[in-house]
C-alpha cells in the first residue's frame, strides 16, 4: 500500500540524500534493513522476512539470539556502557557550539 502522502519516509530520506549529492538507490525499505543487518552486529539476524514470520523482533537479534531477545539490556548495556546525563552537559554543548559560530 502506498503512503497517503505519496512517499514513504525512507523514500523521502533517499530523495533528500540524492539531492544533497550522496547517492542512494534503494528500491524497497527491506534493502535498507538488509544493509543495517549487514553492518550492525545487534541487528545481524533481522530481515523483513523474519519480521513477517515472527511478527516482531526485539534486538539484539543475531547468531546467539536468532529470534531476538525478550529484554534488550540485562546486567549491563550492550554498547557504550551507559552515560550519565545532566542538564549541565547540554549547557556545555550549547556553549561549545556558540563558540564555533
Amino acid at each position: 500500500m502506498r503512503p497517503p502522502a505519496g512517499y514513504a519516509d525512507w523514500e523521502i530520506t533517499q530523495l533528500i540524500s540524492n539531492a544533497m549529492g550522496y547517492p542512494m538507490s534503494y528500491g524497497h525499505a527491506s534493502e535498507i534493513m538488509d544493509e543495517i543487518a549487514r553492518l550492525t552486529p545487534a541487528f545481524k539476524g533481522v530481515s523483513f522476512d523474519k519480521i513477517d514470520e515472527l511478527g516482531s523482533i526485539q534486538w539484539p537479534c543475531n547468531d546467539a539470539q536468532p529470534k531476538g531477545t525478550p529484554t534488550m539490556h540485562v546486567g549491563e548495556f550492550v554498547r557504550g556502557k551507559g552515560v550519565s546525563w545532566s542538564p549541565n552537559m547540554c549547557r556545555q554543548a550549547s556553549a561549545s557550539m556558540q563558540s564555533i559560530h
